[in-house]
């Protein structure tokens, strides 16, 4: 049952291990130089090719990423107004506990319940 506790982490482990050796190697064999101009602009660079495709790479990520935070946005209102709703609730629920004599249900409603657990 330990090795099934273990087992996640063993294998981003070995992809990330895997990942790096791919990356390290792409680097070592695009070592060359190519010229970049970015055009409405008078700028050119001149970067080693490895450097210019990871950079894209890494402007993808960031651009996705901030895609999915502002696509995530109504998720994350919906989960802030529920927290607060929840509080809320349970403000109610500790207020009308202290309203309630003891070991009675409050007038007519539901009987408190033990918990359980």
């Amino acid at each position: 049952m330990k090795f099934l506790a273990w087992f996640p982490r063993i294998l981003v482990t070995l992809i990330g291990v895997i990942l790096a050796i791919v990356v390290v190697s792409f680097a070592l064999s695009n070592r060359q130089r190519v010229m970049l101009d970015l055009w409405p602009f008078e700028l050119s660079l001149e970067l080693p090719l490895f450097l210019m495709v990871l950079l894209s790479f890494l402007v993808g990520f960031l651009a996705g990423g901030c895609v999915m935070w502002i696509s995530a946005g109504a998720t994350r209102r919906q989960a802030r107004e529920a927290r607060r709703s929840a509080k809320h609730l349970e403000r109610q629920v500790a207020a009308l506990e202290q309203r309630a004599p003891e070991g009675k249900s409050g007038g007519g409603g539901l009987p408190m319940v033990a918990n359980g657990s």
